[in-house]
């Protein structure tokens, strides 16, 4: 669908600029809700927040509701907000207020017309899933979901690797660095060799990866405690509970003990789904040639997928090597292209 000629693109720009500007990192995503709050009733839609703070958009439209959902919080890192060369540079422009921008933009057009659209800015989604978990726990699925991360305007995301946090801990006596032995340091180390062990040799969306987070170390001249963080990227091949075994197994083998932290399963889509072949079709309708990735990362569409039996996929511009990055930008034309593909497929879903 080709946008009308009533869409004033200065203005969703102007309104997306003004959320890159609210800088709002997890935790701290007040300066992003207050601007939202402010904002979203002139553009026609119906605002309320929920407990834990997620933004709640949506329009008034009686067909199957199509749900777009992205996060407001950023990594830590503020980037001066500016334009150059036709990219707007800021903290979040790209992961992920630039998918979350143009899903307000998108719902703003079809805010007087039979389409039911949803929007959920949701919180810490960089920290902790804790506004996905939460918007899943109060309430029915949505007839189809939009998950908000950068994929480029013209390509759909279909899946992400799970991911497993654990914590291993080891307790033991000081021993003198003159002499034999193995400390609590050691132990850790040791176990951190083994758990990356079982690493795939292969890369990318099928491999099992894992990656240390924190480390540390503390004695009282008694005993040394030594504390190790990682995680486990998951692949579709394997489960949560696999792997937990697979770890514990190398526990066992070790003086220290695993804590268990967040977790979520891998998730894998079908392209014949249906919010998939409104995204292809959306996509050649504005001229481009669709394409569809598999990210090795995670994000909130594990939660979903974990929880709500719908049809799903994952979107939004911008090029997701710059997330996290302090060169993070997105370019204007491909914010104004989603915008565009989203307005689409949100119509197209909702009153098919």
């Amino acid at each position: 669908m080709s946008a009308t000629p009533a869409v004033d693109r200065d203005e969703e720009f102007a309104f997306f600029r003004g959320l890159v500007e609210r800088y709002s990192p997890s935790g701290n995503e007040s300066p992003a809700r207050d601007y939202l709050l402010e904002h979203l009733p002139d553009m026609g839609l119906d605002v309320s927040t929920d407990e834990v703070g997620n933004v709640i958009a949506r329009t008034e439209g009686d067909g199957k509701e199509v749900m777009l959902t992205s996060h407001m919080d950023t990594v830590p890192g503020e980037i001066p907000v500016r334009v150059e060369d036709g990219d707007l540079y800021g903290r979040g422009s790209v992961d992920a207020k630039g998918p979350l921008g143009s899903m307000f933009a998108a719902a703003s057009r079809l805010a007087d017309t039979d389409a039911d659209v949803t929007v959920v800015a949701v919180v810490e989604e960089e920290k902790s899933g804790m506004g996905a978990r939460h918007l899943t726990d109060r309430r029915e699925a949505p007839a189809y979901l939009i998950n908000g991360e950068p994929s480029g305007w013209d390509t759909v995301t279909l899946g992400y690797r799970g991911i497993l946090r654990f914590r291993y801990r080891v307790t033991g006596e000081v021993i003198h660095t003159a002499h034999p032995g193995v400390n609590a340091i050691d132990d850790v180390i040791s176990f951190w060799e083994a758990v990356r062990g079982l690493q795939d040799l292969d890369e990318g969306f099928d491999a099992l990866t894992a990656t240390p987070t924190e480390i540390d170390s503390e004695s009282d001249g008694f005993e040394l405690r030594s504390e190790l963080r990682g995680n486990m990227r998951i692949p579709t091949s394997n489960s949560v509970a696999e792997i937990r075994d697979m770890v514990k197994k190398v526990e066992t083998e070790h003086k220290g003990d695993v804590y268990w932290g967040e977790s979520t399963e891998p998730v894998l889509v079908e392209r014949s789904n249906p919010v998939v072949r409104a995204f292809l079709r959306s996509v050649r309708d504005e001229d481009g040639e669709p394409g569809l990735s598999a990210k090795t990362g995670t994000s909130d569409m594990n939660v979903f997928a974990e929880r709500w039996d719908c049809p799903m996929a994952t979107y939004g511009p911008g090029d997701s090597n710059l997330d996290h990055t302090p060169n993070e930008h997105i370019g204007i034309d491909g914010f104004h292209s989603a915008v565009d593909v989203l307005e689409g497929v949100a119509e197209d879903l909702s009153t098919a």
